[in-house]
């Protein structure tokens, strides 16, 4: 008996522990995004380049907190799905306004950006939109640099997988598997929507 009452108390304390640990990795996320170029810019580096660097491993941090909110609490979820979309809009703007840049190389460095920061962003379905956007360049665009159309296409496609993935499949995924450890699976049409 004292056995399940220290498991029922352990589980009660790890939404907090993952409150805890998923704002930590959104800190870190928005450290590694100031620090970054800031320390860059000190050291005589562009702040462009530094903040592009910067995106990928902080889209990273924002994914691996998204997944691990989906076994807290509601409130540190929505903090994790804003965080992600926020995420989202910010690769999209600041790859645009690289490609829209005037020097000769700034069309690969912003498809450089948008494609890894959102490949991390939505991984690893991601990968579905990766053979699309290497698709679409290889059949329309072996001539010529995207437009800004066909740039937002590929975030399009980028934002719309991730978006299944992690606000509907892993939603669906970690209450089931919650449903089961109570010994229960859940109807398919009962899934509840966070």
């Amino acid at each position: 008996m004292r056995r399940a009452l220290n498991f029922t108390a352990a589980s009660a304390r790890l939404p907090r522990c993952l409150r805890r640990i998923v704002l930590a990795l959104l800190s870190m996320a928005g450290l590694i995004l100031i620090a970054l170029p800031t320390i860059g810019m000190a050291t005589g580096g562009t702040i462009r380049a530094n903040l592009a660097l910067a995106l990928m491993p902080a889209s990273a941090l924002v994914s691996l907190a998204l997944l691990l909110a989906q076994w807290g609490e509601r409130s540190t979820l929505l903090v994790a799905q804003r965080a992600w979309h926020s995420a989202a809009i910010f690769a999209f703007g600041f790859s645009l306004y690289i490609a829209l840049r005037p020097e000769a190389d700034a069309q690969k460095a912003a498809d450089t950006i948008l494609v890894l920061s959102m490949l991390s962003l939505s991984a690893p379905t991601g990968l579905i939109a990766l053979v699309f956007v290497y698709l679409y360049s290889m059949v329309f665009l072996s001539e010529r640099p995207a437009a800004p159309a066909e740039f937002a296409l590929f975030w399009i496609a980028f934002y719309a997988i991730g978006y299944v993935q992690w606000f509907k499949l892993i939603p669906w995924i970690a209450q089931a598997i919650a449903s089961w450890r109570r010994g229960s699976p859940p109807p398919r049409s009962q899934v509840r929507d966070r």
